[in-house]
């Protein structure tokens, strides 16, 4: 199991005293995903019935990869938490650590669930699949850590080392403010940001690479890939009130555009690399 890999690789890097919290979690990550393996998909999401009985079909190699996919969903959405290097993360948390580090050792051993990860692109789907309606907005909501606010001026260009989770209404992002706000769940007290991102126009029936869309068994949040390119198109920071004190009702915003990948190369080609 790629998580486990990746687990057991992250050892390394944790603070003393926690390396027996993460042994214990790769035992919670497999129950997770021996509890899920075997329960087909609910009648809220008829369009992956289809797509689950298909797998005994399958030659081995694309057996392996299918599973891969759906251990790679289930634990990424699993709510289960272990401390690492003194917070309380989630698997999802966890992967992008290993992204931001960017050391060869973690991409290695994170590699398996990575690439069953990035099966749920757009641009993947199985034809059993129903097809997606592609979103030419998506949002997000978040903490915003201080220290980056002069990263983001408009007409910059960065590539995100991370997936990031987004959802296609604008009214879920306000929900997960408010909810973020009243659990007070930044430890950090950072000031609340609403994200938005707009993604390329594309061809009808056409699909992109850098979009996943984990709509199994019910799901229905838009990831974007690890890497994306973006442009700050405008960065709007509440000025009635200091700057730590954003909160749901007055989040910072943040409108990025994604950058379709091969304009993000021809750039990188006659500019150099985009910075992380």
């Amino acid at each position: 199991n790629g998580a486990i890999r990746l687990l057991i690789a992250l050892e390394k890097w944790c603070y003393p005293g926690e390396a027996i919290g993460l042994q214990d979690f790769q035992e919670v990550m497999r129950r997770e995903w021996e509890q899920e393996r075997w329960r087909q998909p609910s009648s809220q999401a008829p369009e992956h019935l289809a797509t689950w009985s298909h797998g005994a079909q399958l030659a081995p190699i694309d057996e392996d990869l299918y599973r891969a996919q759906l251990a790679a969903v289930v634990l990424w959405a699993s709510c289960e938490e272990v401390t690492f290097q003194g917070k309380d993360r989630k698997l999802a948390s966890l992967v992008n650590y290993v992204l931001d580090t960017d050391d060869t050792e973690l991409l290695e051993a994170s590699l398996w669930f990575i690439v069953g990860f990035r099966r749920w692109r757009i641009s993947h789907r199985h034809p059993l699949q129903q097809p997606v309606a592609w979103p030419e907005v998506a949002w997000r909501a978040g903490g915003f850590n201080p220290a980056w606010r002069a990263h983001f001026a408009e007409g910059c260009r960065y590539r995100i080392p991370a997936f990031v989770a987004t959802w296609r209404d604008r009214e879920t992002a306000i929900a997960s403010l408010r909810l973020m706000a009243a659990a007070q769940c930044d430890e950090e007290h950072h000031p609340l940001i609403e994200w938005r991102f707009e993604l390329p126009v594309i061809g009808d029936g056409g699909s992109s690479d850098h979009l996943l869309c984990l709509d199994w068994d019910g799901m229905g949040e838009f990831v974007l890939d690890a890497y994306t390119a973006v442009e700050v198109v405008e960065a709007n920071w509440q000025k009635d009130m200091d700057f730590m004190e954003a909160n749901a009702e007055q989040p910072h915003r943040i409108s990025l555009r994604v950058i379709e990948a091969e304009v993000a190369v021809a750039i990188e080609e006659a500019v150099g690399m985009l910075p992380l």
